[in-house]
C-alpha cells in the first residue's frame, strides 16, 4: 500500500528531471555541442568500452576461482554488476540467477559494498587532491592497492583452481 501511494509521485519527479535535462539541452548553445558533444561521446565511449572489458575479464578470471563451486557464478554476476554501476546492478544480476536470493551471496555482496567503502577510501582521498599530487602518484597508490589486494586474495586462500 506504501509503495503504490508514492509511485505517482516517483514518476511525477522523474518527468521533472527529463524535463530539466531536455530543457537545458535546448538552451545550449548549436555551436557548443556541435563542438564538444562528439569528441566527448567517442572518448566516453572508448573509456566505457575499456573499463567494461577489463572489469569483464577480471571478473571472469577471479569468479572462477574462488573456490566455492556452489555460488561461484552467482557471486560472479553479482560482483560485475557491482564493478560496473553499483551494489543495486550486481542485485539485479543476482535476482535473474537467483530470483528468490536462496543464496548466501546477498549477504556477502552487502558486506562487500561495506568492506569496499573502507578499502576504497583512501584511494578516494588521493582522487580529490589528484591535479597537486599528480596523476603519476595517484596511479601508484592505485596499482599498489590492485596488488595488495590480489597478495590478500592468495593469503587468504580466496583464489583457487578453476571451479567452471
Amino acid at each position: 500500500m506504501l509503495a503504490s501511494s508514492f509511485m505517482p509521485l516517483l514518476v511525477g519527479i522523474g518527468w521533472l528531471s527529463l524535463m530539466l535535462l531536455a530543457g537545458v539541452v535546448l538552451r545550449a548553445k548549436v555551436g557548443f555541442l556541435q563542438k564538444y558533444l562528439f569528441p566527448a561521446s567517442l572518448i566516453g565511449g572508448v573509456l566505457g568500452f575499456i573499463v567494461i572489458n577489463v572489469d569483464w575479464t577480471t571478473v571472469l578470471y577471479l569468479g572462477r576461482r574462488t573456490g566455492a563451486e556452489a555460488y561461484s557464478f552467482e557471486r560472479m554476476l553479482a560482483i560485475f554488476g557491482t564493478m560496473t554501476g553499483t551494489v543495486a546492478s550486481g542485485l539485479l544480476l543476482l535476482r535473474i540467477v537467483d530470483p528468490d536470493f536462496e543464496s548466501p551471496v546477498v549477504t556477502e555482496l552487502g558486506l562487500c559494498g561495506m568492506m569496499g567503502l573502507f578499502l576504497g577510501l583512501h584511494i578516494a582521498f588521493f582522487s580529490y587532491p589528484q591535479p597537486e599530487i599528480g596523476i603519476k602518484k595517484w596511479l601508484m597508490v592505485v596499482a599498489i592497492t590492485a596488488v595488495v589486494m590480489l597478495v590478500l586474495l592468495k593469503v587468504f586462500k580466496f583464489w583457487k583452481k578453476k571451479a567452471w
